[in-house]
């Protein structure tokens, strides 16, 4: 298993991130519209990044032009 664990849900958009604790089960660490953890390395990510525009959510790339 591994040590960390994050799930992002999008709608709305938010991560809760987990930890491997006792056993085989893990602990919730926190839930956010923002990503930032130190472990397993940094990361400081407001989700509306990661989504796309398209999406009606995200400040993310938009779709291109079919043509």
């Amino acid at each position: 298993m591994a040590p960390h664990y994050w799930r992002i849900e999008l709608d709305p958009p938010l991560v809760t991130t987990y930890e491997l604790g006792q056993g085989d089960r893990y602990r919730v660490i926190g839930t956010s519209d923002h990503l930032k953890v130190t472990e397993p390395f940094d990361v400081d990510i407001p989700l509306a990044d990661l989504l796309p525009r398209w999406a009606g959510r995200g400040e993310g790339t938009a779709v291109p032009e079919q043509r």
